[in-house]
């Protein structure tokens, strides 16, 4: 009997003492990242006295993932929001304002036309045309140290990415060995857990289970990064058609998956970098091309001071003579050896450009090249070329293009960049009408034509320029307030995903201190079961001796 006491009492104290283990472990993890209580739970004997089970983590899976979940909406939104501001403080600023700068270009220009003889005040027209120009390159360079900013973002993500997927892979391990030989691992699966939500800081993900306890983990867009003890790297790769914009691979593909990746700060630079950075600079390059193409236009129709034919005043001049390739980019998966190259006919209309991009896509079986308007979907031209006019510009082809043979067109992109002003001197500024009957030093006609540009709808043909201007500071500036509405809407849920999570799997301070108090008691009863035992068994002895 006594013998029997003695088990149940062991039972006990070691029931306790797994109790007093569990509670201990407990709070000295209330502050650990992604640490869930754990517990073990105590049942009775067949054979009287107690039985503890393995132990177990206190996890509602839902809220996991909802966690996860919401931790990389938070941080996509909060990436964008990031870039916006910047790029909303950069064209809505006062010292980088193009529409200041167009101002007071005109300014000077209706101040020399009321004296087109005075060479300070022409001299002035030149000053505020360089800078101008000036500041379309400063815009332009900093739009693209962004697009710089974006291409180390993408590469420091996805370095973060590898390593965590490494490191998943490496749970999985462990966690299916440990099945194998019917252990619990509630440790290990409460680091998987907290590697993923890290995982879903960088990029959106989902979850799978699998076979012994292992878990799989995919990209939003489908793309398998851990299949049970195997990761798949991503991969940085140069653009499709720009080598200078970094894009997404997985594995040992080099097509990117760009266009797939959602979420967390990866998803968060590509998808702003397409929605508002990349047209950005079209539009900017948009305005320095119809700008310094009208200007050159009015100028060169008319007669200097010298009484000379007018010249350009800004450089690239673009009608008849602006001829470049670097606008015209091939895809990398092309079989073909065809190029092409994109001009600006004598004559042309400022007023059809658009800042879109356009696609063009050649087919064999039809023998013929579609060019599509990005922005609208719109299909502009097709046909077996080798040239088109598209929307105020000309584009030609040569060489061999293979089926299925792609190209991007940027009519306009970065062209802010190259904008300069020529050498012309403040007397071949030609303000006078060219045939005039006048005196040339004191007619302004073709002057007051270049002044008249400033109030004309000219850029997508219903806009002025500062017009224009300012609706690309409403575009960046809406799309800056809707970035930060979202990024307070899911921070809130964000908070909320983490009170969930917290109130199932969180360790409660009262509550351990209680648990302690109650194993430590729980250990001195069964001590006591114990001392009984043998104080019966000493009693027993002492009677039959």
């Amino acid at each position: 009997m006594s013998s029997s006491l003695i088990n149940i009492g062991m039972q006990g104290v070691r029931a306790s003492q797994a109790g007093l283990a569990v509670t201990s472990t407990n709070i000295s993890n209330i502050n650990s990242q992604g640490y869930s209580r754990q517990t073990v739970t105590q049942y009775s004997s067949a054979t009287y006295g107690v039985t503890t089970s393995s132990v177990s983590r206190i996890a509602d899976q839902y809220a996991v993932k909802n966690l996860q979940t919401q931790t990389s909406v938070y941080q996509e939104s909060s990436t964008k929001l990031q870039l916006a501001q910047v790029l909303d403080e950069l064209v809505s600023g006062s010292t980088t304002s193009i529409s200041d700068s167009i101002s007071s270009f005109f300014a000077s220009v209706n101040d020399a036309i009321s004296d087109p003889s005075d060479k300070t005040s022409r001299s002035l027209v030149l000053s505020n045309a360089q800078e101008l120009s000036g500041i379309f390159n400063q815009v332009n360079d900093t739009l693209l140290g962004q697009q710089s900013d974006i291409n180390d973002t993408i590469t420091s993500s996805v370095t973060s990415i590898n390593s965590l997927t490494t490191s998943l892979a490496d749970l999985n391990s462990q966690i299916s060995s440990a099945y194998n030989q019917g252990q619990s691992v509630p440790d290990l699966e409460d680091q998987r857990d907290e590697v993923i939500r890290q995982l879903s800081e960088q990029v959106g993900v989902h979850t799978a289970d699998a076979e012994n306890g292992m878990v799989n983990v995919y990209l939003n867009g489908g793309d398998a990064l851990v299949a049970g003890v195997t990761s798949t790297n991503l991969n940085v790769v140069q653009g499709e058609y720009d080598k200078n914009q970094l894009d997404i691979s997985i594995g040992n593909s080099t097509t990117s998956i760009s266009s797939k990746i959602s979420g967390g700060a990866l998803g968060g630079a590509i998808e702003y970098r397409d929605e508002i950075l990349n047209p950005t600079i079209n539009q900017v390059g948009q305005l320095a091309m119809t700008f310094s193409e009208s200007v050159n236009s009015v100028l060169e129709q008319g007669v200097d001071l010298n009484g000379n034919a007018g010249q350009a005043l800004f450089d690239p001049a673009l009608s008849g003579s602006y001829t470049v390739s670097n606008r015209v980019l091939a895809s990398s998966n092309n079989d073909g050896s065809a190029s092409g190259t994109l001009t600006f006919p004598t004559g042309w209309d400022p007023s059809t450009l658009t800042s879109s991009d356009y696609s063009v896509r050649y087919d064999s079986g039809t023998g013929e090249y579609t060019i599509t308007r990005s922005s609208d979907g719109s299909e502009v031209a097709s046909g077996a070329g080798p040239g088109f006019t598209v929307d105020g510009f000309d584009l030609s082809f040569s060489g061999t293009p293979s089926d299925g043979d792609t190209f991007l067109i940027r009519p306009t992109y970065s062209f802010a960049g190259e904008l300069s002003t020529t050498d012309i001197t403040s007397q071949e500024l030609a303000f006078a009408a060219s045939g005039s009957t006048t005196d040339v030093s004191g007619d302004n006609s073709n002057g007051q034509l270049l002044a008249d540009l400033q109030n004309s709808s000219i850029v997508d043909g219903s806009l002025s320029f500062e017009g224009a201007y300012s609706q690309i500071i409403g575009d960046v500036g809406g799309y800056a307030s809707k970035a930060s509405m979202a990024e307070e809407s899911n921070a809130t849920l964000l908070s909320s995903a983490q009170d969930i999570r917290d109130s199932v799997s969180a360790v409660s301070e009262d509550e351990e201190a209680a648990n302690l108090i109650k194993f430590q008691q729980a250990y001195q009863a069964a001590a006591q079961v114990i001392s009984a035992a043998q104080q019966a068994f000493s009693t027993l002895l002492s009677a039959i001796s």
